[in-house]
């Protein structure tokens, strides 16, 4: 390969990067960001029963962004969302579990573990499946269930 083509050959390998950066990195965290705020103002909001339009909205925030504990929450849901192979209901499920965590100022016990690794390895056809196994028994993602995000029948009660 002559200097020439050398040179071409990285210019394009830039520009294939900073395209693929923008229209695939930025986008899709973008929409997995927006899942997730819409699932942690959610819980947050119910926990703290203060609504999502509060006069104290940006007092709570910043108490919650000053905290060791609460911070430390939302910089792993950060970092489960970015990398979770679900698109949509993985980035929710982890919102609002992430916000009934940061209003009671804990860390994840090993059964939300469980429910975070699963937000993040599964994809959304497997979390459908997951759930329906589970026959809603599990009170957090019933409650996700019961709030119509997605179409799923509920089990018919024994007669």
């Amino acid at each position: 390969m002559s200097g020439l083509e050398l040179t071409i050959a990285k210019k394009l390998g830039t520009i294939v990067a900073r395209k693929f950066g923008v229209k695939v990195v930025e986008r899709w965290t973008c929409y997995r960001a927006e899942k997730f705020f819409e699932g942690f103002v959610e819980s947050l909001s119910e926990e703290l029963d203060s609504g999502i339009e509060s006069v104290d909205a940006d007092k709570e925030l910043e108490k919650i962004l000053d905290d060791e504990v609460k911070s430390e929450v939302l910089f792993d849901a950060y970092r489960t969302v970015c990398f979770s192979k679900s698109k949509t209901l993985g980035p929710k499920i982890v919102g609002l579990l992430t916000g009934y965590l940061v209003a009671g100022g804990r860390v994840a016990v090993a059964s939300e573990e469980v429910v975070f690794r699963a937000a993040e390895s599964l994809s959304d056809g497997d979390l459908i499946e997951l759930l329906r196994s589970l026959g809603f028994n599990t009170p957090l993602l019933a409650a996700f269930l019961f709030k119509g995000f997605f179409p799923i029948p509920r089990p018919l009660a024994a007669g």
